[in-house]
C-alpha cells in the first residue's frame, strides 16, 4: 500500500508543478516546451507501475566513463594513427617550404650585392634550423679580382647570409666560379 500512495504523491506533485509552471510563464514557445515536458513527466510517472508489474528493465547507467585510463578500440588507434601520418606529412611538407623560402631570401639578398651574381646555393638544415651554407658566386666583370676586393666582397656576402640565417661565418662557406 506504501508504493501505491508513493506512486499517488509522486503523481499529485508532478501535477501540480505543472499546474504552477504553466500560470508562471508567459505565452510563448517556451511554455509550449513545458507543457511537453511536463506531459511526459506526467506520463512516465503514470507507467511506472505498470513497469514494476511486467517486470521491464528499467536500469539505466548514469554514471560517467573512467576519465583515469581512457580505452581505446581498435578503429580509434587507426584514426590516431592516420592522424599521425597526416600531421607528419603536413610537417615535412612545411619544412620544404620553410627551406624554399629560406633559400629565396638568401638568393634576393646576395642579389643585392652589386659586385657579384649568385650562380648556386645550398642550405643544410637540421632539425628545421640552418647549420651550413654553401654560395657559389662569380665576380662581376667591372669589379678587380684582387685580394682585398675578394675579402671585402666576401664579408659583404657572409654578412647578409648571417643577417637571415644567424649561421656562425665559419659555417657560410662562399666559392668563387670564374
Amino acid at each position: 500500500m506504501s508504493q501505491v500512495t508513493e506512486w499517488l504523491r509522486q503523481l499529485v506533485a508532478a501535477i501540480i508543478l505543472a499546474g504552477l509552471l504553466e500560470m508562471l510563464l508567459p505565452n510563448n514557445e517556451l511554455k509550449n516546451v513545458t507543457k511537453m515536458v511536463m506531459g511526459l513527466l506526467i506520463m512516465m510517472i503514470l507507467i511506472q507501475p505498470l513497469i514494476k508489474v511486467f517486470v521491464l528493465p528499467q536500469k539505466v547507467n548514469w554514471s560517467l566513463p573512467s576519465l583515469a585510463a581512457p580505452k581505446t578500440n581498435p578503429p580509434t588507434k587507426l584514426v590516431i594513427e592516420e592522424g599521425l601520418k597526416i600531421r607528419e606529412s603536413w610537417t615535412k611538407e612545411l619544412q620544404r617550404q620553410n627551406h624554399a623560402l629560406l633559400e629565396k631570401k638568401l638568393r634576393n639578398i646576395v642579389g643585392l650585392i652589386d659586385e657579384v651574381q649568385l650562380k648556386g646555393i645550398k642550405v643544410d638544415f637540421q632539425d628545421d634550423q640552418p647549420i651550413k651554407a654553401v654560395l657559389k658566386l662569380k665576380l662581376l666583370e667591372p669589379v678587380s679580382s684582387t685580394p682585398e676586393n675578394i675579402t671585402i666582397i666576401r664579408r659583404k656576402v657572409v654578412n647578409a647570409v648571417q643577417l637571415l640565417t644567424n649561421l656562425s661565418p665559419d659555417k657560410i662557406e662562399v666559392s668563387w666560379n670564374g
